[in-house]
């Protein structure tokens, strides 16, 4: 579950449970699955993807 990235209303998250669904939908988040098996492969996370910007 702390996999995920929050954007604009959005939770991007490589997978997704039925209750995680159900408490981003009580939060007002959409969940959006993305595809992350090939970075996973080499190590990576969804979140290590982010960057902030300024």
């Amino acid at each position: 579950m702390g996999n995920g990235i929050v954007a604009n209303g959005s939770y991007l998250t490589p997978y997704i449970t039925p209750h995680l669904e159900t408490i981003l939908r009580q939060e007002g988040l959409a969940p959006v699955i993305v595809d992350t098996s090939e970075f996973e492969k080499a190590g990576g996370s969804l979140f290590c993807m982010k960057a902030f910007l300024p």
